[in-house]
């Protein structure tokens, strides 16, 4: 059954990229951060299957497709799906750190 779910993740996320080419009429590159239980599926660290993508740093050009794909960037909903505020608290900051230390390496 895990198999199932994580071939459906991956097939959303391509016909999502493939869709956001024939969008899109440009060369650049664009990238979001998954986040939640899809990416711990991606991960191959979690089996049970997800309603919907949480993801982060999402490109406006990409916000018309999201709601196709059942891609949620609304940070209350990422919020409810982490167990209280601290925990919160610690994975953004994290996730800044992450921003900080890599972002600056991509070309």
């Amino acid at each position: 059954m895990g198999k199932m779910i994580l071939d459906d993740l991956r097939k959303r996320l391509e016909r999502l990229d493939e869709d956001a080419d024939l969008m899109i009429d440009n060369n650049d590159r664009y990238q979001m951060v998954i986040v939640g239980g899809s990416a711990f599926i991606l991960l191959g660290k979690l089996t049970r299957a997800t309603h919907d993508i949480d993801a982060l740093s999402v490109p406006k050009e990409l916000y018309s497709l999201l709601g196709k794909y059942d891609i949620n960037t609304d940070e209350d909903e990422l919020r409810a799906s982490i167990l209280n505020d601290w925990r919160y608290r610690d994975f953004y900051i994290r996730y800044q750190e992450y921003v900080e230390r890599w972002r600056p390496c991509e070309s």
